[in-house]
């Protein structure tokens, strides 16, 4: 018996090495402090919505890999189902892999990236070969870092999945990670809302995505989390480059069934101003930190006097009838600028050749020692 427990301790520990060796590959960042939007102009995603309305899902599971991506249903019956709640896209996003374009159907080329136990993943949105590679045990913050910078690219968006599902992405990653584009803030797994104020909070211009993250094709499974984004010209190009300037918005619902619409968003004589297509029953408006500075009850508009504190504002729209539950409305904000124009967050953070070289010698001679007890003990 004692054979076997020192066997199986040296099985895991040997495991260990295994799945740590990725981690030679990645480097250590010098990691700038975040900083608060500034300027006295307001950069709106929504100022010019005069064109059309689309409803989409960014991430989604189909059968792969023999059933082992616990995907229940083929990437065909996905697509009928979103085309029946009048989806005009739906995006199978199933690991590691990208799924081929189906006839009869719109089609946006996404994979979800991540091999690792503590769920760090990402959805690689226009991207038409999958990269695996991954760290599958030990995650630091610049890990993280590494891994965003690998996969983006200047064509791709790249979106962070369920960053609360077990606390796959922390508040304190979350203040310094930068160069990725949007934030899944609502899906079936996880509400990261939170979350996503403190990345606002901290100065990054990244913007929300509702996903189902739908395994199967349950009614409770698809259709609960959706994107409403708006375009010019119906085609792939017009969604990513709505998606990248925050011209969308992340409902939470039943079935894909829109209760309201936005119809104008405004900043104009010091004032943040909302129009809705319909009464509400409650808007509140939000602002840094996650701070409630506005609620207004049944009415379809909402104006606020912005004040100095305000580096973004926010807003949630909330809906609820008897034959339809509830649906939530999650807007992107508006956010300070010096010029209207959005300023784009790519990678700031410079490596660090010391912490680096540091992070290597200490990774080594741990696994020096483990190879050690294996052989030796």
């Amino acid at each position: 018996m004692k054979s076997l427990s020192k066997l199986l301790f040296k099985i895991i520990l040997g495991l260990f090495i295994l799945l740590t060796i990725p981690n030679y590959y990645s480097v250590i960042y010098k990691f700038n402090k975040g900083h608060k939007f500034e300027g006295e102009q307001f950069y709106n995603p929504y100022a010019n919505i005069n064109g059309t309305w689309i409803k989409a899902n960014l991430h989604a599971h189909a059968r792969a890999y023999a059933g082992a991506s616990k995907g229940e249903n083929t990437a065909k019956e996905m697509l009928h189902k979103y085309d029946s709640l009048k989806y005009y896209l739906a995006c199978i996003s199933n690991y590691n892999f990208v799924q081929d374009s189906i006839p009869g159907h719109n089609y946006l080329p996404v994979y979800e990236h991540g091999f690792n136990w503590l769920w760090v993943h990402q959805n690689v949105i226009n991207e038409t070969q999958a990269r695996p590679f991954d760290f599958p045990f030990l995650q630091l913050r610049s890990n993280k870092q590494f891994m965003i910078n690998r996969l983006k690219s200047k064509d791709n968006l790249i979106s962070l999945n369920h960053p609360n599902h077990k606390r796959a992405y922390k508040n304190s990653d979350l203040k310094y990670l930068n160069n990725y584009d949007l934030i899944e803030g609502i899906s079936e797994f996880a509400k990261s809302i939170k979350q996503w104020d403190s990345v606002l909070s901290h100065g990054h211009a990244v913007w929300i995505v509702g996903n189902d993250d739908s395994h199967d094709l349950s009614d409770y499974h698809v259709g609960i989390c959706w994107n409403m984004i708006h375009v010019d010209t119906i085609n792939n190009e017009s969604i990513l480059q709505s998606l990248q300037k925050g011209a969308s918005y992340a409902t939470k619902g039943w079935l894909g069934q829109e209760m309201n619409r936005v119809k104008a968003v405004k900043v104009e004589d010091g004032f943040f101003k909302l129009k809705l297509r319909n009464k509400a029953d409650s808007i509140t408006l939000i602002s840094d930190n996650g701070v409630i500075v506005a609620m207004a009850s049944k009415v379809d508009t909402l104006s606020y006097k912005i004040k100095t504190e305000n580096t973004y504002l926010r807003t949630e729209i909330f809906e609820t009838e008897p034959w339809n539950g509830y649906t939530k409305m999650y807007l992107n904000p508006v956010i300070r600028t010096n010029s209207e124009k959005l300023i784009q967050h790519n990678n700031t953070n410079e490596i660090s050749y010391f912490l680096s070289g540091l992070y290597w010698s200490v990774l080594f001679l741990l696994h020096a020692v483990i190879i050690l007890l294996i052989f030796k003990w």
